[in-house]
């Protein structure tokens, strides 16, 4: 009885990263398959080539035309994102 050893428990283990503080401490990033991060890091830019090539029948000049092709990618993630931010905002 003087030596009793006493039993520690483990921490539970949280599905989705890190429990600290309670904030947890997980990344989006890491949770993506290999598929997904391919199409979140190529998409964009293939998008920017083919706004380019659809901008060729203008006869701009190539930096215009990259230019151009860049904004209207950005505008349509800008547009995505508060769509899906209103979306989420009005989720209660």
């Amino acid at each position: 009885m003087l030596f009793r050893k006493k039993i520690r428990e483990e921490p539970k283990r949280r599905p989705f990263g890190n429990y600290r503080g309670g904030q947890i401490e997980s990344s989006s990033w890491s949770h993506m398959s290999i598929i997904e991060k391919f199409v979140m890091l190529v998409l964009p830019s293939m998008m920017v080539f083919i706004f380019y090539t659809i901008l060729e029948q203008f006869e701009w000049m190539w930096w215009f035309r990259l230019i151009v092709s860049i904004g209207i990618e950005v505008l349509i993630m800008i547009l995505i994102y508060s769509i899906v931010w209103f979306f989420v905002g009005r989720d209660y």
